[in-house]
């Protein structure tokens, strides 16, 4: 009986130290007994630690590093570092952690060179979950205005990340506002909402990349969530890339998501646009989400011409590959910048401007434009081209409707539906009524009907191939436009 006694003991104290205990937090103040930053020092590997408070926790001397296994559980509990004046400047988690879990916080204020709100930066392979919880008002002056994972993996759930920023200095750029993922993963971002964030590249031309996400990693399982009101913007000669999403390597996958009012700008001394809500020169995929309202600028300049605005909606880099499926891109707008002294900046793609491969199956691409900006007088336009599509390289269309696209002021004007100087595949496809030029223009470069197309107005004769219907009139096709027809929306 004894021995069964002591073999239970060391049993339960066994479970108890590979869990570790839980503490509890009972105090506001930045440190000492009860506080969250003791609790973390203190706790043993893998322990909980709760909060027996309503907040906030204002912090004043530095970051809370959690460098252990740790899970945090509280309800809408702010952690902030102090706005007194005198505050040092520090994030609010520093995360080297293999393993942990943060659910119910409200992260505010923190401000470091890279994740202003947290920098997870595992020692080992790691998994940093995050769940029911606010970052806002965060700055970073590199990267990850928010969240900055290096090399780690991330999974977040029911997040909010809204108004941080990074801004850089001198000539630096600067890279998601709202999240960085350097080389990291994502696993899973479901039901989140990731707006008003802004990626501001420094005065001396510096590039902003990423206005919501700034990715060279991969992100996977991006469900039900907005990617709304975010911004990149150039300083002086600096580009903006990807207001919403900046992709440079890896994949990123969206299904059922939104991106709406996101803005790219180039800098004030006519820098160049591209990706009003999503760049990449890597793999991105979209299934059943909308792209609308967004812009891709190009800056003014007083000294040359205006920036280029390219791919409103998606601009699509060299190497780059999108696939768009059962999805929305509208009322999108690539504008080029103006410029008093020289010609006004040029304009690609309203809803996309492909200079990698694109496919769109069964989607629609309506009422977007493009328009070049205006130089010195007499005005001096420059070129616009692909008030929907862009494609100077590689593009397969399925079964998915072009129409009410425009294009505005331009010399030339060129494509208000789709401008080919590359390989198009169109199949089973409407092309038609489209505003201010023709439908398709294509720049003697490769097209294929491969049957059942219904095509406007084109610049040059084209074959018309197998059950294609060249010339159609709005009167032949009866296509109403774009609307709310009820059923489920996102």
């Amino acid at each position: 009986m004894r021995t069964s006694i002591t073999f239970l003991l060391i049993v339960a104290t066994t479970l108890r130290c590979s869990c570790g205990w839980a503490a509890t937090v009972t105090t506001t103040a930045d440190s000492g007994a009860g506080s969250l930053r003791d609790a973390i020092s203190s706790a043993t590997a893998g322990a909980t630690i709760n909060f027996a408070i309503s907040g906030p926790i204002t912090l004043t001397t530095g970051e809370l590093l959690i460098n252990k296994n740790l899970t945090l559980l509280a309800t809408n509990l702010t952690v902030q570092r102090s706005a007194s004046d005198g505050t040092p400047n520090f994030r609010i988690f520093n995360i080297t952690g293999s393993s942990v879990r943060i659910s119910g916080l409200m992260i505010s204020n923190g401000r470091a060179a890279s994740g202003g709100g947290i920098n997870y930066q595992p020692s080992g392979l790691g998994r940093l979950v995050l769940q029911d919880c606010t970052l806002s008002n965060n700055v970073a002056t590199a990267s990850g205005g928010g969240i900055n994972n290096s090399f780690g993996t991330l999974s977040l759930s029911n997040i909010t990340i809204i108004a941080n920023t990074v801004l850089g200095a001198g000539a630096n750029s600067a890279a998601g506002g709202g999240i960085s993922n350097l080389r990291g993963t994502i696993e899973a971002m479901n039901a989140c909402i990731i707006r008003d964030n802004a990626a501001v590249g420094g005065p001396g031309g510096g590039s902003g990349f990423g206005g919501a996400i700034q990715n060279t990693g991969t992100i996977t399982n991006v469900n039900f969530t907005v990617i709304s009101g975010n911004s990149a913007t150039g300083g002086g000669g600096g580009g903006g890339f990807g207001g919403g999403i900046n992709s440079d390597f890896g994949t990123v996958a969206l299904i059922t998501c939104a991106l709406i009012n996101n803005s790219a700008t180039g800098g004030s001394s006519g820098g160049n646009s591209s990706g009003g809500s999503i760049n990449t020169e890597a793999a991105v995929s979209l299934v059943n989400s909308t792209i609308s309202g967004n812009t891709a600028t190009g800056g003014a300049s007083t000294t040359g011409p205006g920036g280029t605005g390219e791919g409103g909606g998606i601009g699509i880099g060299f190497g780059g590959f999108v696939s768009v499926v059962s999805s929305t891109i509208s009322g999108n707008s690539a504008t080029g910048g103006n410029s008093p002294a020289g010609f006004g900046g040029s304009s690609q793609g309203g809803g996309i401007a492909n200079h990698g491969e694109v496919t769109l199956e069964n989607s629609t691409l309506s009422g977007n434009s493009a328009s070049a900006g205006v130089g010195a007088p007499p005005p001096s336009l420059g070129p616009s081209a692909g008030g929907g599509l862009f494609n100077d390289l590689q593009a397969i269309i399925n079964h998915s409707t072009i129409t009410a696209n425009t294009i505005g002021a331009g010399d030339p004007q060129m494509g208000s539906g789709i401008f080919n100087s590359g390989g198009i595949t169109l199949t089973i496809t409407i092309l038609a009524l489209n505003a201010n030029s023709v439908d398709l223009f294509n720049d003697g470069q490769f097209l294929f009907q491969s049957g059942f197309n219904r095509i406007g107005s084109v610049n040059v004769p084209i074959p018309a191939g197998t059950n294609n219907l060249i010339g159609v009139t709005a009167g032949q096709l009866q296509l109403g436009p774009l609307q709310n027809n009820g059923g489920p929306t996102f």
